[in-house]
C-alpha cells in the first residue's frame, strides 16, 4: 500500500537500464537490460515484500554461480501464475492477523479456472479455544485435480500458519498430501488439515451441513 520503486540518483539510463513504469525492468532471473546488473527487491516492483527480496537475492546468486541443487524441478501445473517464483505469501500484521498465498476465488473466477473451496473456522479448533482466540478461519483453494492452489487465513498466528500451505502450493502438493500428514493436537495448524478434509468428505471436527430435501 502506497509503495513504489525508488531509484532516484542511480542514473539508470546511463547504466543502460530500462523501466517498466516506475520499476526497473528485469527478466525471470532479475537481470536488467544491462547483463552485468541485476535488480532485486522493491526496485523491480514485482513483490514489495522483504521476504520476496531475500528470496530473489538467493536466486540471483545461484543463477550467477550456475548453482545446481542436484534435484529435478517438480513438473507442477500453475494455470493461475507464470512460475513457482510467483508464489509469495503475504501477511498483514493486525489483530487478528491476515495471510494469503496463491490463487483466490475471485482470481479463479476471472481466469475461468474451476476450483473447490473449503473453509474451517477457528471456533472449532481446540487450541484456538484454549488461547481464547477463536475469531477467524483457514480457507483453502484447490484445482479440480486436487492440487492445492491457494489459501487465505484470518486469525491468531495466520502469518505462521500460511507457510505449510505455501510449501504445498509451490510444490504442487494435493489435498490428500495434507490430510495424510499427521498434525499435532492441540495446535492451530490442525485447522489447515481440517480445511483440507473439507475439500474431501468433510472436516472431522465440525458438524456437516445438512442437505436440503
Amino acid at each position: 500500500m502506497g509503495r513504489r520503486p525508488h531509484h532516484t540518483g542511480l542514473n539508470v539510463e546511463s547504466a543502460g537500464l530500462t523501466l517498466d513504469g516506475h520499476a526497473l525492468e528485469v527478466d525471470e532471473n532479475y537481470r536488467t537490460a544491462n547483463e552485468n546488473i541485476y535488480a532485486i527487491g522493491d526496485v523491480n516492483g514485482k513483490y514489495m515484500l522483504a521476504h520476496a527480496a531475500s528470496h530473489q537475492g538467493v536466486h540471483v546468486v545461484e543463477h550467477i554461480l550456475a548453482y545446481d541443487h542436484g534435484y529435478p524441478a517438480a513438473a507442477v501445473n500453475y494455470p493461475w501464475t507464470a512460475s513457482k517464483m510467483d508464489i509469495v505469501p503475504s501477511c498483514v500484521f493486525i489483530s487478528p492477523e491476515l495471510s494469503m498465498v496463491g490463487l483466490t476465488e475471485d482470481e479463479a473466477a476471472q481466469k475461468e479456472i474451476p476450483v473447490k473451496v473449503s473453509k474451517f473456522p477457528f471456533t472449532a479448533n481446540g487450541k484456538a479455544m484454549t488461547i481464547n482466540h477463536t475469531e477467524g478461519f483457514v480457507k483453502l483453494i484447490a484445482l479440480e485435480s486436487g492440487q492445492l492452489a491457494g489459501a487465505q487465513i484470518v486469525g491468531a498466528h495466520a502469518s505462521d500458519l500460511i507457510h505449510e500451505i505455501t510449501v504445498a502450493v509451490a510444490n504442487g502438493l494435493t489435498v490428500a498430501d495434507v490430510t495424510t500428514t499427521i498434525h499435532a493436537h492441540p495446535t492451530l495448524s490442525e485447522s489447515v488439515a481440517e480445511s483440507a478434509y473439507g475439500l474431501l468428505e468433510g472436516a472431522l471436527h465440525m458438524a456437516p451441513v445438512k442437505k436440503k430435501k
